[in-house]
């Protein structure tokens, strides 16, 4: 599968930069690239040059994570939600997509 991904996608035409190329146990083959446009180039072209063969595709976290920091006092978990779709209204998406969970304190407070 390495030889058949290396002979026909040359990532050095592509001026993508590959960190890391090895098979795993399962059969799959891992490629990691610098950032996400380098990803997503270079799965479009593995599917449309070894289409037959391979299918390319890119793994999601299921639920992603953020973690706030300085946040104020007044501020809880019952309100912290629409409090964050006001401030970013930019983001599009629903509230049904942001379930604050914790609400951490360290030694300092």
């Amino acid at each position: 599968m390495k030889t058949l991904v290396k002979t026909k996608v040359n990532p050095v035409d592509m001026k993508i930069g590959i960190t890391t190329f090895k098979g795993l146990r399962n059969g799959r083959l891992l490629i990691e690239t610098h950032n996400k446009q380098e990803i997503d180039a270079l799965s479009k072209t593995i599917n449309k040059m070894c289409g037959e063969e391979l299918e390319a595709s890119k793994p999601r976290r299921k639920y992603p994570r953020l973690i706030i920091y300085n946040v104020p006092d007044e501020l809880n978990i019952e309100n912290a939600k629409e409090l964050i779709m006001k401030q970013n209204s930019e983001l599009c998406t629903e509230q049904e997509d942001i379930t604050p969970r914790y609400l951490f304190k360290d030694k300092r407070k």
